[in-house]
């Protein structure tokens, strides 16, 4: 199924968007992180490497309520500085009252993003993502 799901979105996706990175790490410590599709195949990445990758980090990464926690928190932080992209500590703060009284479920990408981004990723460990470095070899940068 997750090979599935992908083919359909790799047949579509199109050229890598301006500035968009191969990864992006989601966590202070970037042991997990989005794996962009479009820079990816751009480079000569294959998608059944890609699915290894998936599947390999899925049964590797044990997230917690614990972590989600402290990563949030930290990014409010961050945004009481100073503004992450257009996202304002009083965004923050009204997603993060709204979701905690929710217990943080999934959200999805805004539709103003979506449309603006297209996005097509994976998520996946930095482990997996130095592993697909090396089935590259130097093509792949793993840090933005």
């Amino acid at each position: 199924m997750v090979r599935e799901y992908l083919q359909q979105e790799w047949a579509t996706i199109g050229k890598p968007l301006s500035h968009e990175p191969l990864w992006e790490p989601l966590r202070a410590d970037e042991k997990l992180g989005r794996l962009n599709l479009r820079p990816f195949r751009a480079r000569g990445g294959k998608m059944e490497d890609l699915v290894s990758a998936f599947m390999e980090s899925a049964k590797e990464f044990r997230g917690n309520e614990l972590d989600f926690r402290a990563a949030c928190n930290a990014l409010g932080l961050q945004v009481a500085c100073a503004p992450v992209g257009k996202l304002t500590w009083q965004e923050w703060r009204r997603l993060d009252e709204a979701m905690s009284a929710k217990s943080y479920p999934p959200i999805h990408h805004s539709a103003a993003y979506t449309k603006a981004r297209y996005p097509a990723y994976r998520v996946i460990t930095q482990a997996a993502a130095e592993r697909l470095r090396k089935i590259l070899g130097d093509l792949l940068e793993v840090r933005p």
